[in-house]
């Protein structure tokens, strides 16, 4: 069993994987040249994250997104 696969299985990861594969499910846009994952902390001490699709990106630039 792989990473992933780990991951996956362990309960606590369930909705993030579940919420991940919806929206990977269906191709993406082939203008879409960079995904990003954006990790915040909330006003109220929680977390989220967000998943954006770029149109552009510098491969030579680290702090591009």
């Amino acid at each position: 069993m792989g990473l992933l696969d780990r991951l996956k299985s362990n309960k606590n990861n369930k909705d993030f994987f579940e919420w991940l594969d919806l929206l990977l499910k269906n191709e993406l846009s082939s203008e879409i040249k960079a995904i990003i994952f954006n990790l915040y902390e909330n006003t109220d001490n929680k977390w989220s994250i967000e998943l954006v699709g770029t149109f552009s990106f510098n491969k030579d630039n680290d702090d591009w997104a």
